[in-house]
């Protein structure tokens, strides 16, 4: 049985010990010891604080090191996909995008206007957004020649509902074969 809330009490502590995690350069945390009554630390006691923070900064550098391999085996992933994939913001600003991507709105929105993606070619982007999941595939042509056919789809991202996950495929090849096919 938990005790009741009047039956707990808290000592004010009468001492504190502090140990830096990591190091002055680089610190990535403080491990504190508290005591109900004045006490100084002995060497063993010194040397005990010492290995916990020695192991705590490992285990951080560690799961850190494991982030940031993870991070670059994903952009290298998506990197290569064979669609443009863009990342925006809620402001529909442009967070990332692999090389295809970038391309690609480029063909969309021209040279330089890729930094907010408001539009893709003449489409707003606020016409693209389904809540529907999946979302619907859109085409859309660009109007100048040569003709060139994107199959567009926008998503929100399920971690982080301000996000879009823009994904852009050329499929003009696909596009004018079904056309030879059909005459």
């Amino acid at each position: 049985q938990a005790p009741r809330q009047d039956d707990v009490t808290f000592a004010r502590p009468e001492s504190f010990v502090h140990m830096l995690i990591g190091s002055k350069e680089e610190p990535v945390g403080l491990l504190i010891a508290a005591g109900e009554q004045e006490w100084t630390a002995m060497p063993e006691q010194q040397r005990l604080l010492e290995t916990f923070a020695l192991q705590a900064a490992a285990a951080v550098q560690r799961i850190s090191a494991e982030r940031a391999e993870e991070h670059r085996r994903l952009e290298g992933l998506v990197e290569h996909l064979p669609v443009g994939v863009c990342l925006l913001d809620q402001d529909m600003r442009l967070l990332l995008a692999n090389p295809l991507g970038h391309y690609y709105l480029e063909m969309l929105n021209g040279e330089g206007n890729t930094a907010v993606v408001d539009k893709l070619g003449l489409v707003p982007l606020s016409e693209l957004i389904s809540f529907r999941d999946p979302p619907p595939p859109v085409e859309i042509a660009l109007p100048k020649q040569p003709r060139v056919v994107f199959e567009v789809q926008v998503r929100s991202m399920r971690l982080a509902s301000n996000q879009w996950i823009v994904t852009l495929r050329d499929v003009t090849q696909e596009r004018e074969a079904q056309l030879r096919i059909r005459m």
